[in-house]
């Protein structure tokens, strides 16, 4: 690619998204910081309840809508290895961060937001830029229809 794509207006609402993603990473990053302090279990309890619900629905919404469509037209390959790969690990760092102790809940806290905020970086930069030349108008027509019916419009559900 010879510079950024701008945006499909079909795939903005995961870009909508991602935005209400990293200011939670923010909160994280404030608070491990001192420049906002908060209870580092509270936080970590919040940002747990956020993984599983909000931040796995809009995985979901990525491998079972997105994916597809892409998979069909550039077969399996390293930008969709790397999703998977990411998603696995966001998912796991979520799980230890629910399971952490007071000792390790700030370094858990923290590798939570790394590796989500890396993970935006690698969608908006690489992935959907991928997808929006990779896929035709209407398979991008059908993907947007399948984010607006499960709810991932504009703040899906963030």
């Amino acid at each position: 690619m010879s510079g950024p794509l701008k945006r499909d207006p079909r795939l903005v609402a995961l870009s909508h998204d991602h935005h209400q993603v990293l200011a939670r990473c923010r909160e994280v990053t404030l608070a491990l910081d001192g420049v906002q302090p908060r209870d580092p279990a509270e936080l970590a309890a919040e940002m747990v309840a956020f993984s599983n619900g909000e931040l796995d629905s809009h995985f979901e919404a990525e491998e079972q809508i997105l994916v597809p469509p892409y998979l069909a037209r550039a077969g399996r390959n390293r930008l969709v290895e790397t999703l998977e790969a990411q998603h696995a690990h966001i998912r796991e760092l979520g799980a230890r961060l629910a399971g952490a102790g007071e000792d390790a809940v700030a370094d858990c806290l923290s590798a939570w937001a790394e590796a989500v905020k890396a993970h935006i970086r690698f969608e908006e930069r690489e992935l959907f830029g991928a997808v929006q030349e990779a896929l035709s108008e209407e398979e991008l027509e059908a993907v947007g229809r399948g984010l607006a019916a499960r709810g991932s419009g504009p703040a899906c559900a963030l």
